[in-house]
């Protein structure tokens, strides 16, 4: 989820709670002064009805509610002790409404003309259900009108407050430590944004020192290595060239020289893989997978013939891509010697090329390989001592870099498919 989004979601959730709890404490603190006001105007209509009643002695028998807000009875005095001023809700049947209505009571005592009395004087309220109900909408409709506002300012003005965080994560996205071009930065006002301006370029730059050691220790390391080993080979030639010396060790020299030639293939192998991974191919073109496997096969030619292996190509589109051509050749090598290797003489490679992938097919009675193995260093399907088992390596490593993606599977023979990520 983006982050824009995620904000908004958490935005929304935290406010759309805040209303919850707001409206439940708006509902309490407004009924508490629904409640006191009415009390007050209880209270106060009782000292006119007394008042009232001080003037006009027929006032104090008026039993029923009737027309007006109040009834009163004469009790005894005992039972005129027990009442104090009580304040209850309670329901009524109004005439006009055809229906029991919610009321506030006050019932009270008071004391005239060496009587007690019983005072009960009402007011209509609002009812709770309907406050409720009102209040319900209310918020709904503010909920959803803060709804489209967050959405306004999620989109409009914290889209604009992010933009420099945008605009950093689109260069480094693009960023190459191997183009030697300085670290991504971006304008900004914004300390944060600050902060992490000179910590990526603080980064970048230790990761740039980084490479560029590894680089140069990769290079020399294998220059020095190649040096001697190629000085090994040579001499162990102009050893063999000079023939004195008995069968034996002519075998036991034969096998240096078969082990050096692995060592030089082993470190060239190496050497070439770091540089695939360190993105140190920066050339590209666009390439015609086609053509390159119609001159895969034109190289490998006499070493399929010596297993009596032919080749077949079945073209269904055109697949082309935009790599280096050096790195295309040796993923085609590499797949097409593999499936010599490993296919079974006097059968068939069949080569297939559609518009997003293309595939290498052999025929083998071999079991299958392993697919959670297959692409490690040095692994070998075979007991085969003439490989340095960097091949399906190189051929991984290159379909990484340039973001294809390479697929194994096994049916009567060993299916290698290379496919465009999309």
């Amino acid at each position: 989820m983006k982050l824009n989004q995620t904000t908004l979601k958490y935005t929304l959730v935290s406010s759309f709670a805040i209303l919850i709890i707001w409206s439940v404490i708006f509902y309490y603190n407004l009924m508490d002064e629904i409640y006191d006001s009415i009390d007050d105007g209880l209270s106060n209509f009782k000292i006119l009805i007394i008042q009232e009643c001080e003037k006009d002695s027929s006032a104090l028998y008026k039993l029923n509610f009737d027309e007006s807000n109040y009834a009163m009875r004469e009790v005894s005095k005992e039972h005129a002790m027990l009442i104090t001023d009580t304040f209850k809700d309670t329901l009524m049947y109004m005439e006009y409404e055809e229906d029991l209505e919610p009321v506030r009571m006050l019932t009270t005592a008071f004391y005239q003309s060496d009587k007690y009395y019983e005072l009960k004087v009402i007011s209509s309220m609002i009812e709770k259900d309907d406050l409720i109900n009102n209040l319900f909408w209310s918020v709904l409709i503010l909920f959803f009108i803060l709804l489209i506002s967050l959405t306004m300012i999620n989109s409009v003005v914290l889209k604009a407050v992010w933009r420099p965080f945008y605009d950093l994560l689109e260069k480094l996205r693009v960023y190459r430590i191997e183009n030697e071009l300085k670290p991504p930065e971006i304008e900004t006002n914004i300390t944060e944004f600050q902060q992490l301006n000179k910590s990526i370029s603080t980064l970048i730059n230790n990761s740039k020192k980084s490479y560029e050691n590894q680089k140069r220790f990769t290079e020399n390391a294998a220059h020095e290595l190649q040096t001697p080993i190629t000085g090994i080979i040579h001499r162990l030639q102009l050893l063999l060239d000079e023939g004195s010396f008995t069968e034996k060790d002519a075998n036991s020299i034969n096998n240096a020289l078969d082990s050096a030639g692995r060592m030089a293939r082993l470190n060239k192998d190496l050497l070439l893989l770091t540089k695939i991974e360190n993105f140190q191919f920066k050339e590209v073109e666009k390439v015609d997978i086609e053509q390159i496997f119609r001159l895969g096969v034109e190289d490998l030619v006499d070493f399929a013939s010596f297993k009596n292996i032919e080749f077949r190509f079945t073209i269904e589109d055109i697949f082309e891509i935009e790599m280096n051509r050096s790195l295309s050749q040796i993923l085609v090598n590499n797949l097409l010697k593999n499936a010599i290797v490993h296919g079974d003489g006097g059968k068939t490679i069949e080569i297939v090329i559609e518009a997003n992938r293309f595939s290498v097919c052999n025929q083998s009675k071999e079991t299958p390989l392993d697919k959670y193995k297959i692409f490690d260093r040095f692994y070998k399907g075979s007991d085969s001592s003439t490989h340095s088992g960097l091949g399906l390596t190189l051929v991984k490593a290159i379909c990484d870099s340039y973001l294809l993606e390479i697929n194994y599977q096994y049916k009567e023979g060993h299916i290698f498919t290379v496919s465009k990520k999309i």
